[in-house]
């Protein structure tokens, strides 16, 4: 498992704190807040493998294939990270405003 840094971690931690905080809850909040920041690392080795690839294209099967799956993986934490965040995960392209809520808060 991929260590965090400590200030991504804090940074992540705070921006939790500052738009979806629960104080009603705390055992809850701590909990969406770990879930928030493990949701926002987890592909940390996807986006630096990304910015590879970016820097020095190529065009084989091992590059398909990570795309494929990276696309895949990413999009899952991010939606995840959203709807934690800002209770829900809207996907801004499609034809009509698809809206996914949590129901955690009103």
């Amino acid at each position: 498992m991929r260590q965090i840094p400590p200030q991504l971690e804090k940074l992540l931690r705070a921006t939790f704190d500052s738009a979806a905080s629960d104080t009603d809850n705390p055992a809850e909040n701590e909990k969406r807040r770990a879930d928030f920041v493990f949701h926002m690392t987890d592909w940390i080795g996807d986006l630096e493998e990304l910015h590879r690839l970016y820097r020095e294209p190529r065009d084989t099967v091992e590059a398909r294939r990570f795309l494929t799956g990276c696309v895949s993986h990413v999009t899952g934490h991010l939606n995840a990270a959203c709807r934690l965040l800002l209770d829900e995960a809207a996907d801004p392209f499609a034809p009509e405003k698809q809206v996914v809520h949590t129901g955690k808060r009103p």
